[in-house]
């Protein structure tokens, strides 16, 4: 018989999940950090050989751009470059 599956879409409730001993989840490496809730119970494992997903900018056509997004933009480009 499968497993339920349960969907979450914050990483505190998440981890909360995995704190009592009810399920165990593959999250961001950068989720680990501190938090709400105490990890003090659970134990983290890196996954083997790594996992990757791409991502995208979107921006919406004709709306003006900020200094902001526009430094942003560049920083994630070059980026990308740069691999």
């Amino acid at each position: 018989m499968p497993k339920p599956v349960m969907e979450f879409d914050n990483v505190e409730a998440i981890k909360s999940v995995v704190a009592v001993g009810l399920g165990r989840f593959i999250v961001p490496a950068l989720s680990l950090g501190k938090g709400h809730i105490a990890m003090t119970n659970t134990t983290v494992r890196p996954i083997k050989p790594r996992l990757a997903r791409q991502i995208a900018l979107v921006k919406l056509r004709g709306k003006r751009s900020t200094e902001a997004v526009s430094l942003t933009s560049a920083a994630l480009l070059s980026l990308r470059r740069s691999r």
